[in-house]
């Protein structure tokens, strides 16, 4: 689901065209849901857009028919993810917040400002963190991953017994 009402960009990435009816369109009462929830072929995957960029998004979304709209889609779907805004200075993904199960937090390397990624992490309860990715790594290579491990030492007597030392 893309949730950025003010910027959408999930519809073009998967190929549709942004004047796609979606999200807005329903919370407006203009569309049902069935007429906006696309499926993306050969995926197994649906999707509902965002729609037509209202003028104030956040009253839109503050309407009252966003959670019922959440629980309709709650009964067709096991996982919703929605595509949110900027945590950070955006109002419209706290309430997205509110309403989800989990967050998962993304940021990008070399972009996302360490300050913004701590205010943002302090705006929400951590117990709904899912986790955090990191995009556009600048590094592809990793053999040198398990280097920083060093080689293991067997029956040195130092530390906790092992099948090895006894």
């Amino acid at each position: 689901m893309d949730g950025d009402l003010r910027r959408p960009t999930v519809a073009s990435r998967f190929g549709f065209d942004r004047s796609l009816p979606g999200l807005s369109e329903c919370l407006r009462g203009e569309r049902q849901l069935s007429e906006v929830v696309y499926k993306l072929n050969g995926s197994g995957l649906w999707f509902l857009p965002a729609g037509r960029a209202p003028e104030n998004p956040l009253d839109l979304m503050q309407s009252g028919r966003l959670p019922e709209l959440l629980d309709r889609l709650g009964k067709f779907f096991d996982w919703i993810v929605i595509d949110t805004p900027p945590v950070v200075p955006v109002a419209d993904t706290t309430f997205w917040m509110r309403l989800a199960d989990g967050v998962l937090v993304v940021i990008r390397e070399g972009v996302s400002e360490k300050k913004v990624i701590e205010r943002a992490l302090d705006s929400f309860d951590h117990a709904a963190l899912l986790g955090v990715v990191v995009n556009s790594c600048s590094r592809s290579d990793h053999t040198d991953y398990y280097s920083r491990y060093g080689q293991a030492t067997i029956g040195t007597g130092d530390g906790p017994p092992s099948a090895e030392n006894g």
